[in-house]
């Protein structure tokens, strides 16, 4: 009898809980009440949750006056640059969102690339005088025209993995193998 007891309070309790947490007007005092603890690890974040049970019928349920909940969420820290991203759910899922610098870089490559080759620019460093660049900085730009299909297909979805941003994909340019295979090898795509 007292094990349905419990289980009672601890439903009614996780449902009005739920509530609170849905609403709007509650759900910042509510999560501050119910997040006991949040640890920050290599693996993952864990994520520690106390259910306050409420009495039933006014009794006292048992000497436990909560319910303790643990969840561990995978995730993964990776250097951007100066910055560290936090990759939730897992070593192979990637976020998805566009880098529009990334883009854009992408998209000046092949155009400079077109300009080059229909010969309405006829050099990169009338390229570069016409953008305010070196031909040096036009040359890193244009060679990432020969990126995989597969790599751009990735950057243009937002599903790349966080190392690859614009300044990490300059600094490689100059090292870019040709071969499509070798590139996804290179940029440590599987």
């Amino acid at each position: 009898m007292e094990i349905r007891v419990q289980m009672k309070s601890a439903l009614e309790a996780a449902s009005s809980w739920s509530s609170r947490v849905r609403s709007e007007t509650e759900a910042t005092g509510a999560l501050a009440v119910l997040v006991d603890r949040v640890d920050l690890g290599a693996d993952g974040i864990r994520i520690s949750i106390k259910l306050p049970l409420e009495p039933v019928d006014n009794r006292v349920i048992h000497a436990t006056t909560d319910l303790s909940l643990v969840r561990m969420i995978p995730m993964q820290m990776r250097r951007r640059g100066v910055e560290v991203k936090l990759v939730i759910g897992g070593d192979h899922e990637f976020s998805r969102s566009c880098d529009p610098v990334l883009l854009k870089l992408i998209a000046r490559a092949h155009s400079w690339f077109d300009e080059l080759v229909t010969g309405r620019a006829a050099s990169m460093v009338e390229i570069g005088e016409r953008e305010k660049i070196g031909k040096r900085h036009v040359s890193e730009i244009v060679r990432l025209a020969f990126l995989a299909p597969n790599i751009v297909e990735q950057i243009v979805t937002g599903v790349q993995s966080p190392e690859l941003t614009a300044k990490a994909l300059l600094q490689k340019s100059g090292r870019l193998p040709l071969d499509w295979e070798t590139q996804r090898k290179y940029f440590g795509i599987p």
